[in-house]
């Protein structure tokens, strides 16, 4: 089976709407085996975002505290 691609995806900065459309955008785009490292500084908007993710097929691992942010790792499912 082939590997998926990898994408990384700074957040850290933006405005909460604005980080979760391109999230959102990022995962629709994104096929099965395909991961996406998230990095972000509120740990509140992880938690709404977290919440809009449910609705996506995605394996979620994290937040991970690092130190000032947060990283959170998204693998689309199939």
């Amino acid at each position: 089976m082939a590997e998926g691609k990898d994408y990384q995806l700074d957040v850290k900065g933006l405005f909460p709407p604005l980080a979760h459309l391109k999230v959102i955008q990022l995962c629709n785009e994104m096929e099965p085996g395909d991961t996406l490292r998230i990095e972000h500084i509120d740990a509140e908007t992880i938690r709404d975002l977290l919440t809009i993710l449910k609705r996506c097929p995605l394996e979620l691992q994290g937040p991970q505290d690092q130190s000032g942010w947060y990283a959170l790792h998204l693998t689309k499912k199939t």
